[in-house]
């Protein structure tokens, strides 16, 4: 079938003052955001417009930055938001135009009573605060009761479950936790997982992390379901725990647990 499409080709001269491209985000707290892009022009300084999620662009709050990054502040929790960034390149040059919507949403406000512990038990997935991020439709987390290999959860009435279609191997999914509040070093993780026979070898990556994404987290460790493999145990179909400590230099606020799970096909766990 077909997949490249073009239309309106042109070829003019370059604006005086080039819009900035790659406008991402590299932090995100409950109250603030911090926005980085890349200058496509000799620009110092820009011009940043945001709102809630589906704002007019014309209708938002406008500020000037003198700093890439730059950090935005006084936004709520646990809200969604769209910004966009101009170059302000000064005198004939003026201004370019504007690059976005980057649509982005605040974190909850961190969680400062610990231990924190989540069961699953919740019909609501993911839990609040929680983010999820599908692979695609065929590899995802969810909340289970029940699995078709008959697991029962370790306690009550729910578990964490890896969805992976056997179509689709090696497609990542990602749960993070809320953001957590570390007041000192020795802290750990600790969960229960099932190990078992099966022949797929899906696994878990597991990494602390100052956004709700692997990227830029520190390695914490890596699981697989099946009872031969990393660590391998000689009781299959049955649940372990395994605890990992958090690295010296982890205490401070917005912390996240990432899991990334790799699915090789249908594991549920």
């Amino acid at each position: 079938g077909t997949n490249i499409f073009i239309d309106d080709f042109t070829v003019e001269e370059q604006p005086p003052c080039r819009a900035p491209i790659n406008l991402s985000t590299t932090a995100i707290k409950s109250t603030e955001v911090t926005l980085s892009w890349t200058s496509k022009s000799a620009e110092t300084s820009w011009n940043i417009e945001y709102g809630l999620d589906g704002f007019v662009k014309g209708t938002g709050t406008v500020i000037a930055s003198g700093t890439n990054p730059t950090t935005i502040t006084g936004l709520s929790p646990n809200t969604k938001y769209q910004c966009y960034v101009q170059a302000n390149c000064g005198g004939v040059e003026g201004v370019s135009l504007w690059t976005g919507p980057l649509t982005f949403s605040t974190s909850c406000q961190a969680l400062t009573t610990l231990p924190f512990s989540e069961s699953f038990d919740g019909t609501t997935f993911p839990p609040t605060c929680w983010s999820a991020i599908k692979g695609n439709d065929y590899s995802y987390w969810a909340r289970a009761t029940s699995s078709s290999l008959g697991i029962p959860p370790h306690t009550g009435a729910g578990f964490l479950s890896l969805l992976v279609n056997s179509n689709q191997p090696g497609k990542r999914a990602i749960l993070s936790t809320p953001p957590i509040s570390l007041p000192s070093d020795g802290y750990e993780l600790g969960f229960w997982l099932y190990r078992d026979e099966n022949e797929r070898e899906d696994s878990i990556n597991i990494y602390l992390s100052n956004q709700p994404s692997p990227n830029n987290g520190v390695y914490l460790s890596s699981l697989h379901n099946k009872s031969t493999l990393t660590p391998a145990v000689n009781q299959p179909n049955q649940w372990y725990y395994y605890s990992f400590p958090f690295p010296a230099g982890s205490a401070g606020d917005y912390k996240y647990v990432v899991f990334e799970g790799v699915g090789v096909g249908g594991t549920k766990r």
